[in-house]
């Protein structure tokens, strides 16, 4: 309930002090072959299957048709101005967001990371990287180790 999200919501603001933040590699390859390295300390990178989603409480972190979103570190001001912004997907205009669409994404990462799956957290070792997705319609998704 709103415990809940008061918790999280702070929970967010600390982040790095309670996981950690380093240097990660996304090998993006777009819907059209392209490719594509952002290379950053991310403290937010989103996938899904496609564009125009909405994550915990209405949080449009995909509001448009790129289905990838990488957000660079920020200060704790930033942190809270970004948040309000999530809310409207405005979010997507900030210097410091990365909205990409892939139809593979290879990430690289030398810590431990949570992973959210449709609302449920696992973490991922550095044994997990480098970790491959794959975006493909109309069927299973699967990740697996690059």
């Amino acid at each position: 309930g709103d415990l809940y999200k008061v918790i999280a919501d702070i929970a967010t603001l600390f982040y790095e002090q309670i996981v950690g933040v380093e240097s990660m590699t996304l090998d993006v390859t777009a819907t059209d072959g392209s490719a594509e390295r952002l290379t950053g300390e991310f403290m937010l990178v989103a996938a899904g299957i496609s564009g125009h989603r909405f994550y915990g409480g209405g949080k449009a972190v995909l509001p448009g048709a790129d289905n990838l979103c990488a957000i660079s570190r920020l200060g704790l001001i930033g942190k809270i101005r970004l948040k309000s912004l999530f809310y409207r997907g405005d979010h997507v205009h900030e210097p410091n967001v990365s909205m990409r669409s892939f139809a593979a994404l290879c990430v690289e990462y030398g810590r431990r990371i949570p992973m959210q799956v449709d609302g449920e957290t696992a973490w991922l070792e550095p044994a997990n990287f480098p970790l491959r997705i794959e975006r493909v319609i109309d069927s299973i998704p699967v990740l697996s180790r690059a």
